[in-house]
């Protein structure tokens, strides 16, 4: 399954803050957006967060930008479940 997300780097904490602009993710992150810390950061909080492998998350689109496409290796439904619980 792929997501839109929109990352926020220098943060002061990593979490998922809800939908943005209908089909975007929005997603907080400690770490800067410089030489990679914020992806790297992006797919470990993510992993976490969803209970998957690292290997499982891969930044398909947008490794420089704000704006990402992330493949995840969930269904829609699984995901959506996952994502309500994390969000209350």
């Amino acid at each position: 399954m792929r997501l839109n997300l929109k990352v926020i780097p220098k943060s002061s904490a990593n979490q998922i803050v809800g939908a943005f602009q209908g089909e975007l993710l929005k997603i907080r992150l400690k770490a800067q957006s410089e030489k990679g810390k914020a992806n790297q950061e992006l797919i470990s909080f993510l992993a976490q967060e969803f209970a998957l492998n690292k290997q499982e998350i891969k930044i398909v689109q947008g490794k420089t930008q704000s704006h990402k496409v992330i493949e995840i290796s969930f269904s829609p439904a699984v995901f959506q479940a996952k994502l309500q619980a994390i969000l209350k």
